[in-house]
């Protein structure tokens, strides 16, 4: 029951789609800290011959150099990160997942694919290019604003969230 309640929360959300690929993957179910059910797919064939994006994730010593001064910060996480960047739809039907109520394909990527950590990355590292280590960092889904004081962290907090309602990104509440 939990999965079909899972499934068409992701089809009302337009993250999956009804699809007959002959690929197909079937669903591993794994519960969450929080107690809650997570629906992962198992991508172990497609992974082992996709090619990876190896964009590079942030390293720790350029944040922790850059936070030196720092007195004020904000953490911001992306609701639901991976689904907010679109599958190209040429190969949408390669991310079909098999469940007891049919196929259906990722319009939005999962994060089970394959090189999902840099796909995500490049895009928040684009939309964030003139602030990355100057007044954030991102690393993967979580935003960290930084700053003096605190007029100046509400500058950097504007400038954050305008970017991303500009490139139609939402954070977790």
């Amino acid at each position: 029951m939990e999965v079909k309640q899972h499934l068409q929360e992701l089809l009302d959300k337009g993250v999956i789609a009804p699809n007959q690929s002959s690929y197909a993957f079937p669903i591993v179910l794994v519960w969450k800290k929080n107690g809650a059910l997570s629906m992962c797919m198992d991508y172990c064939l497609l992974n082992a011959k996709a090619r990876r994006d190896a964009y590079p994730l942030p390293r720790i010593d350029e944040i922790l150099d850059v936070l030196g001064g720092a007195k004020y910060f904000s953490t911001m996480d992306l609701a639901s990160a991976y689904n907010q960047v679109e599958v190209n739809p040429a190969d949408r039907h390669k991310t079909v997942l098999t469940t007891p109520f049919g196929l259906f394909e990722y319009n939005w990527m999962s994060f089970s694919l394959a090189g999902a950590p840099g796909l995500f990355q490049r895009p928040m590292q684009t939309v964030f290019r003139d602030e990355v280590l100057q007044i954030l960092f991102v690393y993967l889904d979580d935003i960290t604003v930084f700053s003096q004081d605190i007029p100046e962290h509400l500058r950097w907090l504007e400038i954050v969230l305008k970017k991303l309602h500009e490139h139609g990104l939402k954070l977790k509440p």
